[in-house]
This record gives structure tokens, sequence and C-alpha cells, in this order.
């Protein structure tokens, strides 16, 4: 959902027995937060030092507890009690959720609830979570049984699985966030004079700029044939957003039936070149809310964000992928995310601040080569020498490898070819 859309208060917290769960905003707010989503003491590690290495600040994790003190050594022949048969040893769904262990913290809650189907505060917060994984079905379940105190929940539920009738008449239109999708359902349902007398209200509401407004506006507008106005409010949505598809299409069919067609066509062509790349987003997008401390689902995301242009989401990811890997897991995200500073942002020093920290962190021999060729291109021939040398200390005799130093000897720091180095084998 757009940053400008309005956004829901907070319920109140949840009740549970050992620890309140936390109060959760409506499931398009709940992304992973690093200060609650804490890597472990290792990730910390990597983070400080590739944070450090780049001058770009990430939260810093809290530091974790340490285990609990087991029993006392016992004489006796009888053996130590299971901790795992503890109540008090295992952890809350709270404690899993901020873990980044989300399908456990929802499977946990659930079984809390069944215990205690009449704690509205618990079912609140089960349903928001759900809502959070995109569990529509699941959250709406949860909801259900509670149907006056979570009604939001449930026409949130049912908007998103497309029952936009039967959500209609559990909106509030005096809330801006419910205001907003009691729109959008009346504009998906055809009922458009009633949409366009919703429209005062809910734009003193969330603003008449807000971008979501702007794309009903333009559809009922195209619908009622005045191309013009509907290609203005299409105009408007992408300059807040350009990777709005429905204003995108919606901006290429007006320019199209407004006489425009060569522009017409091409914002079209842009849209179908980004509706593959908008559902990788939305796949990579909806792992990371599911596993956000899964690195591997911020390097996707960061892969996607790069292919899309938005560098510094890609960045961000990349960081935040490499704050989480383990040392086996490191290089390949460190790769990456040198590949971007390098070619996408132009900044070769930032570039080989990276891949060294990464090596210094795995030792991983891949990053050191590559540190080389970064330097190389960047007419540095005496710094890559270096860097290969130490390569080879670690693989003596290796041909491509002796190959590199030699270019790099033979060169001079003001006469570099910024020639193509070989492949180091990680896919470049």
């Amino acid at each position: 959902m757009p940053p400008s859309t309005p956004r829901r208060p907070a319920p109140p917290p949840t009740q549970q027995v050992r620890h309140p769960a936390p109060a959760l905003p409506r499931a398009q707010d709940l992304r992973p937060d690093p200060a609650s989503d804490a890597p472990t003491p290792a990730g910390r590690g990597r983070l400080v030092l590739l944070a450090l290495t780049l001058a770009l600040l990430l939260p810093a994790a809290a530091s974790a507890p340490g285990p609990a003190p087991g029993p006392s050594p016992d004489p006796a022949p009888d053996p130590a009690p299971d901790p795992s048969q503890d109540p008090l040893a295992r952890p809350t769904a709270d404690e899993l959720w901020a873990d980044g262990q989300r399908e456990d913290a929802i499977t946990l809650q659930a079984q809390g609830l069944a215990a205690d189907p009449g704690n509205v505060d618990l079912r609140r917060s089960l349903a928001l979570r759900e809502l959070a994984v995109h569990r529509y079905e699941g959250a709406l379940a949860t909801a259900s049984e509670a149907p006056q105190a979570l009604a939001w929940i449930r026409a949130e539920c049912l908007f998103q699985l497309g029952r936009y009738e039967q959500a209609l008449p559990l909106l509030d239109p005096a809330d801006p966030f419910q205001a907003l999708l009691h729109l959008e359902a009346l504009e998906r349902l055809g009922r458009t004079e009633e949409a366009r007398a919703d429209l005062p209200q809910v734009a003193e509401l969330i603003g008449a700029d807000d971008p979501r407004l702007l794309g009903v506006l333009g559809r009922l507008d195209a619908g009622d044939g005045a191309h013009a106005a509907a290609a203005r409010s299409f105009e408007a949505v992408l300059a807040q957003d350009p990777y709005d598809l429905g204003a995108l299409f919606g901006l290429g069919q007006a320019k199209l039936r407004s006489g425009a067609r060569e522009e017409g066509l091409e914002l079209l062509e842009r849209h179908r070149e980004l509706v593959p790349i908008m559902d990788q987003w939305d796949f990579a997008q909806r792992a990371v809310d599911l596993a956000p401390l899964h690195a591997a689902n911020h390097a996707q995301l960061g892969d996607v964000e790069r292919a899309l242009g938005r560098l510094d989401r890609a960045r961000e990811a990349y960081m935040r992928a490499a704050s989480l890997s383990d040392d086996r897991a490191l290089a390949p995200v460190v790769l990456r995310l040198a590949r971007l500073l390098e070619e996408d942002l132009a900044d070769p020093d930032a570039a080989v601040a990276a891949l060294d920290a990464g090596a210094a962190q795995s030792g991983d021999l891949r990053l050191i080569v590559r540190a080389g060729d970064v330097l190389m291109r960047a007419g540095r021939a005496d710094e890559a020498a270096a860097r290969f040398q130490a390569a080879l200390a670690r693989r003596p005799g290796d041909p491509a490898l002796e190959a590199r130093l030699a270019q790099a000897t033979a060169s001079t720091r003001a006469t570099s070819t910024g020639a193509a180095t070989p492949d180091d084998g990680d896919g470049r």
C-alpha cells in the first residue's frame, strides 16, 4: 500500500498468560522491524562490520539473552528433567514472532486461543498476525468468532479475498483507511454513482492527492469516457509511484483513446515489461513477511529491487541479507552488493570496502579476487596486485590468479585499461 495511505490506529495490546502480545497495526503496515527481528550474535557482528565500513547506518540489534541456567547437579540417579517439557522454558508466541519464526508463533498462539476462546485480545492479535503473512482465510475465520469487536479485521480480509459485497457493511466510513476500502469496493463492484458520492468524504479524510484515491478517480473518469481527466489522475499517481501498474495501464489506455497512440503504446509496453517483475517483487516481499530473519529472502528482494531500478532499496535489502548470513552464505550476498555499488551506484570505493569486510568475516577467496578486479577497473593496479598476491598465497599456482597478478603488475594506476577481467565463477 502506498506510504501516503492512512493507517488504522493500532488496537489495544493482547492479554496473554506470560507476556502481553504487542499492539499490531493493520497488515499492510506490518513489515519486518529490525528492532524486533534481531539477528543472531554472529549476524550482529557482521552487521556492525559492514555498516561501519560502508557508513550505512543499520539499526543495532539488542543483545540476545543467554541460556537459562540449568538445574544444579543432582547426585541422584534420576535423570534431569527435560527443559522442553517445562512450559516456562518454552518460547512464547511473542518471542517466536520477534525471532522471525512466524509460522510457529501463529501455531502456538492458535493453540492458546483454543484453550481460551473467549479472549478477544488474543483473538485480535492472532488475526492481525495472520493478516501480516497474508493468510486472509485464516484471519477471517479467527476474527469471525468475535464478529462485533473485530468487524474491521473481517472487512479487510473479505476485501483482500475479493468479497467486496460482504465487506461493505462492515466498513466504517468515518475511519480513513476503512473509508478508502469502502470507496474501492464500490468501484470494483461497478457501483460508480455511489463511489462518486463517496469521493468528497474520502478526499477530506485522506487528502485529495492520495494515490489510491486518484487511481479510483481515474478509473471512474475512464469509465465515463472522460479520458483526458482520467489521464491527469493517472499521471498524478505515477508521479508519486512510477511502478503503480494500475495507473500505468490506465494512462496507456487513456492516451490511446485520446488519440496519442504512440505514447499510449509505449506506456502499455512499459506495463507489460513491469508485470512479471512486480510479481517477483510481491513474491519476495511475502517471503520476507513470513520469514524476516531468513537472509535469502532479503537477498531475493534486493535482486528484484535492483531490476526495478530502486537502487537504495536494493542496497538496504542486500545489507540486511548480509547481516543475517552465516559465513558460508555471506559471500554470494556481498558479491551482489558489490556489483550494485560498483556498476549501478558508481562507487567502487564502497564496493571494495564491502568486499574487504566480507572477506575478513568469511575468509572467502572470491571476495578477495573480486576486490582486486574492482580495483583494476578503477585504475588502482597496485592495490589490485596486493589482493591478487593475497589470493595466490592461499591458492599457489592458480593460473587465473597468476594472470591477474601479471596484468596488475604490468599496469600503473594512471594507465588502467578498464578492460573486463576474467570471471571468478560467481556467475558474473
